[in-house]
């Protein structure tokens, strides 16, 4: 889902996810065309593979020892995942805004990180790492149901 949901963002470059840079997700280094480390594109690969995979471990332990091995609809994981991704773009909002010093560079900071993900960018209000109300959300990614 974090794959689609970048395409379809059209934002920053990806790699493929895989075993290294899945459990070395926080050592991800990706450069922009100048040759400059993109720590905003950093932030969001070590956010959204780590919460992930903890996702997955967690609905691993659930299957096994409370569901007895059922298994999860898709719409039921989708809608998990994109819950932890705003929970986890909730703990960013609510750091840079309590951050007393640097508090102007920490709020544009997880707006850089966050924004390619956002869904109707344009209407939400300035200094919105700030205001710790709900936002919009995360972009969904439309899958197509045969019926």
């Amino acid at each position: 889902m974090s794959d689609e949901l970048q395409a379809r963002a059209a934002c920053r470059r990806w790699v493929e996810p895989c075993w290294g840079n899945t459990l070395g997700a926080g050592c991800a280094a990706f450069h922009t065309d100048k040759g400059k480390r993109d720590s905003a594109t950093e932030a969001l690969w070590m956010a959204m593979v780590s919460e992930s995979m903890y996702l997955i471990w967690k609905l691993r332990c659930e299957r096994v020892i409370q569901k007895d091995g059922e298994e999860f609809s898709i719409r039921e994981v989708e809608n998990r995942w994109y819950s932890t991704m705003d929970q986890r773009l909730s703990l960013d909002r609510k750091v840079a805004a309590m951050t007393i010093k640097r508090r102007t560079k920490a709020m544009s900071r997880v707006e850089r990180i966050w924004e390619p993900v956002l869904t109707n960018l344009e209407n939400l209000p300035p200094g919105m790492t700030v205001t710790l109300g709900v936002l919009v959300g995360i972009r969904r990614v439309r899958r197509w149901d045969p019926g």
